[in-house]
């Protein structure tokens, strides 16, 4: 299990919701799967629920969890980005997460992760 920094990534959020991006998170499958992961599959991608935002545009019909202070800080001092895409890398500890904003990068990263 690793953590990602909030305050990093909340401009993906941000970036996504203003040009109308799905946000694509594998947290929200999992989520409506009533399941844990890292990463979800293709056919995973499709499954039938409000919650998943790979399907449905915009934020999920409610909360996935209860945020804590360092999430609630991110919310209202995030960092700024024009990220659209990022991806942890598990291979090893420490894990580290890579941001990006080309799909194509981050295929790359995928390929290379084996993610």
């Amino acid at each position: 299990i690793y953590t990602l920094s909030l305050h990093d990534a909340l401009p993906i959020f941000w970036n996504r919701l203003k040009i109308g991006k799905p946000l694509e998170f594998d947290s929200t499958v999992f989520y409506a799967m009533k399941k844990f992961g890292t990463h979800i599959t293709q056919q995973e991608e499709h499954f039938a629920s409000p919650y998943n935002t790979y399907v449905h545009t915009g934020l999920p019909p409610g909360p996935i969890g209860s945020p804590n202070l360092a999430a609630l800080k991110a919310a209202v001092h995030p960092a700024t980005g024009h990220w659209l895409y990022f991806i942890t890398d598990t291979r090893k500890k420490p894990y580290k997460t890579y941001f990006t904003n080309s799909l194509k990068q981050l295929q790359a990263w995928q390929q290379q992760f084996g993610n």
